[in-house]
């Protein structure tokens, strides 16, 4: 747990991806579906971490212009990935 911590840590200011630094490790000593889980949770808190804790020095002008249309954008890519990866399974593919 210590070493998630520090992981976060280390992803805070360098932008560099938990799951880059987290994942393998943990596939070490769990089953790989079960580290990609335990890997997603440690990712959502991390998240949830970073937004407290920075949350009042966000600039709203910046998070209107880049940040809604980010989301906005991600959960449109969402929706094809999703539409591509069903009819693959629907069509056998």
């Amino acid at each position: 747990m210590a070493d998630d911590f520090f992981a976060s840590g280390l992803t805070l200011f360098s932008a560099f991806g938990l799951g880059t630094l987290l994942m393998p490790v943990a596939a070490i000593f769990l089953p790989v579906p079960i580290a990609v889980a335990v890997t997603a949770i440690v990712h959502l808190s991390n998240k949830i971490f970073k937004l407290a804790l920075l949350w009042r020095d966000v600039g709203r002008e910046v998070l209107l212009t880049f940040g809604l249309p980010a989301g906005a954008c991600r959960d449109t890519g969402s929706l094809f990935a999703g539409q591509h990866v069903e009819g693959a399974a629907v069509n056998g593919v």
